[in-house]
């Protein structure tokens, strides 16, 4: 017997179809958002994820420069290929579709993109674009859809779209985050030039020939002291400007610290360097100020560190011979047991060198007889005004003249030849003894002590002994002392600063990031590193006056306040400075304008002062 055979069963209904197809969209974008990393990468999936969804022949995300961030772009038909740039509009002028959509947070609907009127109608009638949708990106971008082809009605905001907006939008402002942080290992916020780290990477690969210039500016002190220091700010900012424009594509200009910057011409020669320096002189004489500058020719088979030295002896021998003027440094030879040595001046040169210029020999008899002492910068409460902490800083007696060494006269000699971790000891030493006897004499006797450790000694086996040996020994409470680890310029090796660092923590120390951002891998010690707090580097403070240094210095503060550290902004010298970061939220503030940093016996006294009239206004 024959029987009807049954009507095919359809394995999907179309919505069950379309509703399998969006859910494997979502999962494989979830899964491609957490395999980026820049950005852009993170744009490229939004977009092509939100024409997916919507049919949209192309997609624009846009983060506009005005808010400080980049912008990522995909406005083609294409939409696996991102076409990335910077927008460089008006907002308010150019876009205000954009602005509102940013600032109310709501998405819009454009049906007829051509139409006479309508706002970028070149741009649109360029791609051929007939409809468009706006959608929000949070507070800081939006997600703009098109279409070829004009649509009867506009896509719904709600459902699919929208819970993925909201997604792609965090995952967006946590890469921007990292970007910003990331970007500011490398450049110095105030100038927009490359820091010294990205100067040493650049160093690395130094030919034979190639050309180390170090300048600094003249006298700047005294335009910081005649004229403020958002006038020093805006002057160091004009320099960087001068000298970038003049440097090849290959080179590298950075601001190597304070007024002092530095230039690597890779493929350069001694004439191509010595014509750069006198066509900047002549630019910056127009400004009625001068530099001096010291240039070395990297030699073959030397180090970076010295063909830098060997430059900053030429600087040092120009400010010594009158300023404004460049030094050549051919003259130098190396030898191994005393590293950089000067050759026999020649004739009509000054033979003299300086004696509070410290030598190896000086700094190991410093070291040997003690002579390192300790001085105290007080760290304030932006919410009570009090002081909370002192910072010791290392000051160095010079053992022929007698004088009190600044930082920058020892300090990096110490850290080239190893004998920083002997001075970091001695300068614990003594502020935990002294922070010790004003707390039973009750002088200051809330406050904690900070002392600083650099990476390599922290590779010191015997580091965190001393210091816990020497908190028992002086009766002082692990808890009231800070130690700041500082961040060399070499690469870091084995893991024994690890392993001290949780021990320091287990045993109540509160261990800090010092100079946080500016060296190697300081996201990373969050990470590892079971830290209590960061301080801000006095170069982001300083920064404050442009939105970008506003920018990085909210972006830390966030970072701290979601992982629940202590944070310090260094360097804090006018009274905008502090209104800022009081506005911002920072909890702790240090710098000149409170007090330089004062010998022991002083510091009570200006504690007192400093508490009596509240620096720091209470908020």
């Amino acid at each position: 017997m024959l029987v009807d055979p049954l009507p095919p069963v359809p394995v999907y209904d179309e919505d069950i179809r379309r509703e399998r197809d969006t859910l494997q969209v979502l999962l494989t974008a979830s899964y491609r958002f957490s395999e980026t990393i820049t950005t852009g990468e993170a744009a490229d999936v939004l977009a092509e994820v939100a024409c997916a969804l919507t049919g949209a022949d192309g997609a624009h995300v846009f983060v506009p420069e005005e808010l400080g961030l980049r912008v990522l772009s995909n406005a083609n038909a294409a939409c696996t290929t991102a076409q990335r740039g910077v927008l460089r509009l008006d907002l308010d002028a150019d876009a205000p579709d954009v602005r509102e959509s940013i600032e109310r947070g709501e998405g819009f609907f454009v049906q007829d993109a051509g139409a006479a009127g309508q706002l970028r109608r070149p741009l649109r009638a360029r791609f051929g674009i007939a409809s468009m949708l706006f959608v929000p990106l949070a507070d800081f971008g939006v997600l703009v859809l098109w279409w070829t082809t004009r649509l009867a009605a506009c896509p719904g905001l709600d459902g699919d779209l929208g819970s993925f907006a909201v997604h792609a939008a965090q995952v967006l402002r946590r890469r921007i985050e990292a970007a910003v942080l990331r970007d500011q290992t490398l450049t110095d916020p105030l100038t927009g030039l490359a820091n010294r780290r990205a100067l040493m990477a650049a160093m690395q690969s130094l030919s034979a020939g190639s050309c180390v210039v170090l300048l600094d500016l003249d006298h700047f002190k005294r335009v910081n002291d005649q004229h403020g220091h958002r006038f020093g700010d805006l002057a160091l900012q004009s320099f960087a400007g001068a000298l970038q424009a003049l440097v090849p594509g290959d080179g590298c200009a950075a601001r190597y610290g304070g007024e002092e910057f530095a230039l690597v011409l890779p493929s350069g020669c001694e004439a191509d360097a010595r014509h750069l320096v006198a066509e900047l002189q002549q630019s910056w004489r127009k400004e009625g100020l001068t530099f001096s500058a010291g240039l070395a020719v990297h030699r073959r088979g030397a180090s970076p560190e010295e063909s830098l030295e060997a430059a900053d002896r030429a600087l040092y021998v120009a400010k010594r011979s009158g300023r404004d003027r460049l030094v050549l440094a051919p003259e130098v030879v190396w030898d191994e047991p005393r590293g950089i040595a000067e050759r026999a001046p020649s004739a009509g040169t000054s033979s003299r060198r300086d004696d509070e210029r410290l030598d190896l020999t000086s700094l190991d008899q410093a070291l040997a007889e003690r002579l390192v002492v300790p001085v105290f910068q007080p760290v304030l409460s932006t919410v009570t005004g009090r002081v909370v902490a002192v910072e010791a800083l290392a000051r160095l007696r010079h053992p022929a003249t007698g004088e009190l060494l600044q930082p920058a006269q020892f300090l990096p000699l110490a850290e080239r030849t190893g004998r920083v971790a002997r001075l970091d000891w001695l300068v614990a030493e003594q502020a935990i003894a002294r922070c010790a006897r004003w707390r039973r004499d009750g002088s200051t006797s809330a406050i904690a002590v900070g002392v600083n450790v650099s990476v390599a000694h922290l590779d010191d086996a015997e580091l965190t002994d001393q210091l816990l040996d020497a908190c028992r020994r002086h009766r002082l409470p692990t808890d009231s002392l800070i130690v700041e680890v500082t961040e060399s310029m070499q690469s870091l090796h084995g893991r024994g600063h690890e392993a001290a660092v949780h021990r320091l923590a287990d045993a109540g120390v509160n261990v800090t990031l010092d100079d946080f951002g500016t060296g190697f891998a300081a996201l990373s010690y969050l990470l590892r590193f079971p830290v209590a707090g960061i301080k801000i580097d006095k170069s982001f403070t300083a920064a404050l006056s442009v939105p970008r240094g506003q920018q990085v210095v909210q972006a830390v503060l966030d970072v701290g306040r979601g992982l629940g550290l202590h944070v310090v902004a260094e360097g804090v010298e006018t009274e905008e400075q502090l209104r800022q970061l009081t506005a911002m939220g920072c909890p702790y503030v240090q710098g000149f304008l409170f007090s330089r940093p004062v010998g022991a016996l002083d510091l009570p006294a200006v504690v007192a002062d400093l508490e009596r009239r509240r620096a720091v206004p209470s908020i």
